[in-house]
């Protein structure tokens, strides 16, 4: 599910010269920036864009290590985080988004951010069921050991262990002390609260409309023809409307807008046909590793991208699932 492509603060970063994310290395006195690595800021950020929409399912967010933390280098490193296939992902990024005192690196992580923010969300709901006691309601992205820091009042290790194991690894309970915890993230107040409202939106369609609920996915306002907000479309097999009306009460935007897509089949459908996929593809004869599945919510179908596309079975999958399967175009 395509949810928010983060915005970039690039008047921040061009003053403090950092990027989004933890930087690694010392920051004191960093050298002065100047007009190309304002111009790096711009294309990091549209490469971000596209990473987002481009691989929503696999898209494990950047950070920038500059050139005079050590050790030192003679550019500053852009590490672009992917589930998989991180270095053909960031090959593409270097021919569309090249940059001028930078460059890019990829690098292979765990955990997508789309998966971030859901486990995040699910273990706030954990702690909110079985352990108020423990919640401070604050939380902190960690790009760079990609992974969410939820804050809890006091130590209680067997629930630290059991939500760690419980999300593996995706987040990581700490104890809060001191004042009050600030993401590590440089977005706008609104941008941050949208992508938060957006995340309980999905996690409340889920669970309170199984049988209809079809995902929320972005379109952003630069995207032809241009909005004056983010557009989160959201889909519902029926009662489209009526349900986006009760989300916008419960989880209202302040830079976006939901919008009430009614489609075919909803999530609970697709999964089923995500379980699917796997056993059939074995009975035609392809290996795991020569295809990559994916949700695609604004297609309303499950994605099957292949190393080496067979049009035999590009036809078998069509015949058996319909339109509920895409076979997506390598890279």
């Amino acid at each position: 599910m395509r949810l928010l492509v983060r915005t970039l603060v690039v008047a921040l970063l061009a003053t403090i010269g950092l990027a989004l994310g933890p930087v690694s290395g010392s920051l004191a006195d960093p050298p002065e920036r100047g007009k190309a690595f304002d111009a790096d800021i711009k294309q990091i950020g549209a490469a971000a864009d596209f990473s987002w929409d481009a691989w929503p399912n696999t898209y494990g967010e950047y950070w920038m290590k500059p050139h005079w933390a050590e050790p030192k280098t003679a550019k500053d490193i852009w590490y672009f985080q992917f589930t998989a296939g991180a270095s053909d992902k960031v090959d593409r990024l270097r021919e569309k988004f090249p940059l001028e005192v930078g460059r890019l690196q990829p690098r292979r992580v765990d955990h997508s951010m789309k998966t971030l923010w859901r486990a995040l969300s699910q273990a706030g709901e954990y702690l909110h069921r079985k352990h108020p006691g423990l919640e401070t309601g604050t939380s902190r992205i960690d790009w760079r050991h990609n992974e969410m820091e939820l804050f809890i009042t006091h130590r209680a290790p067997k629930v630290s262990r059991y939500v760690e194991r419980r999300w593996k690894g995706a987040v990581n309970v700490i104890v809060k002390s001191g004042g009050p915890v600030r993401s590590s993230v440089s977005r706008t107040t609104a941008t941050a609260s949208d992508f938060q409202q957006t995340t309980e939106a999905e996690a409340y369609g889920r669970e309170n409309w199984p049988g209809e609920f079809a995902g929320i996915w972005r379109r952003s306002r630069d995207a032809k023809p241009k909005t004056e907000k983010v557009i989160y479309f959201v889909g519902f097999t029926s009662g489209a409307a009526r349900h986006v009306e009760e989300l916008t009460r419960m989880f209202p935007l302040e830079s976006g807008e939901y919008q009430a897509v009614k489609v075919a089949r909803s999530e609970k459908e697709l999964l089923k046909v995500l379980s699917r996929l796997p056993k059939f593809l074995r009975k035609k004869n392809v290996d795991a590793k020569e295809y990559t599945l994916s949700f695609e919510a604004p297609r309303n179908a499950i994605g099957v991208e292949f190393t080496d596309p067979d049009p035999k079975i590009r036809r078998a999958l069509k015949k058996r699932f319909g339109r509920a399967v895409v076979v997506i175009r390598p890279g």
